[in-house]
């Protein structure tokens, strides 16, 4: 009856610790990757806080009305970007427009309840049809309220997350084939012993029932110790076999040769006429004996 499950233990082992360790890479990467976005994204953040709080530094109130003194010089280098591009708009306590983007949308109040006592919170938007970042923060000035946005476009941030897919890719892969050849040698190597036990083992003729006697790993100690108990009652099972062969030949042996004498004897006592049946009686307990 041939065995069910005839798939080599090696590939076994590779087929479980392969997938694991594929597994834990991409997660690892995953990880890696969620890490350095994240730290990028607040860096990116807080520069636009640092816009948000250097036009709010330009917010005064002139008799009673809020006045914000930015400068067209000012204006521009706030609003220059190399790769983005910057939008603001500074609102009062009632959400009229004081100056900058009228299409910026402002954070709810939901939102702006999760923040706490914090004043400042980041958020993700449309404006002019495009997906942007935002950054609002609020300024109290005497009685007086104003919320002050500074946005941008996603392109510096998706170039960042293509130099870091990129970045990570050359050396995940190398990862990879080399986490796949660790696998494979260590499962290797580590079956070397039952590889010695099978040489072992095959080396040997049908009479040699000594204790295998081989350097294995712990966990195929039992294996061995099972196979040397075999070994012994097989040894033990012979041993028996040969002596009740031995007392057999012997026990059988003592009456044929008795019986052998005493037809050497009867044919000395005998006449003529009865040699020949004894001669074929002799002939017969001589083939008995050598049996």
């Amino acid at each position: 009856m041939q065995p069910k499950d005839t798939q080599s233990l090696r590939l076994k082992l590779i087929d479980r610790l392969l997938p694991a360790t594929l597994i834990l890479l991409l997660v690892g990467a995953m990880a890696a990757y969620w890490i350095a976005l994240r730290s990028a994204t607040k860096a990116y953040d807080r520069s636009l806080l640092d816009t948000a709080f250097a036009i709010s530094q330009q917010i005064h109130l002139d008799e009673g009305l809020p006045q914000l003194d930015l400068t067209p010089q000012a204006r521009t280098i706030l609003l220059t970007d190399k790769f983005d591009r910057i939008f603001f708009s500074v609102r009062d306590s009632e959400g009229r427009l004081l100056d900058g983007n009228p299409e910026l949308p402002l954070p709810t109040r939901g939102e702006w309840g999760n923040v706490g006592s914090d004043l400042r919170i980041y958020y993700d938007g449309i404006a002019q049809g495009v997906p942007i970042r935002l950054a609002a923060l609020k300024k109290k000035i005497d009685n007086e309220t104003f919320t002050i946005i500074a946005a941008e476009t996603l392109s510096k941030r998706n170039e960042l997350v293509r130099d870091i897919l990129f970045g990570m890719l050359l050396p995940e892969t190398l990862l990879v084939i080399v986490s796949a050849s660790v696998v494979w040698f260590g499962v290797r190597s580590g079956l070397r012993p039952l590889d010695t036990l099978r040489q072992e083992l095959a080396g040997r003729s049908h009479a040699d029932l000594r204790p295998v006697n081989v350097d294995v790993p712990e966990e195929i100690q039992p294996v061995v110790g099972e196979i040397n108990n075999l070994l012994e009652r097989l040894e033990h099972s012979l041993a028996s076999q040969r002596n009740f062969v031995s007392d057999a030949a012997h026990q059988l042996r003592t009456p044929i040769a008795a019986l052998q004498a005493q037809v050497e004897a009867a044919r000395q006592e005998i006449g003529e006429p009865a040699e020949k049946t004894l001669r074929g009686v002799l002939t017969a307990t001589q083939r008995l004996s050598h049996l």
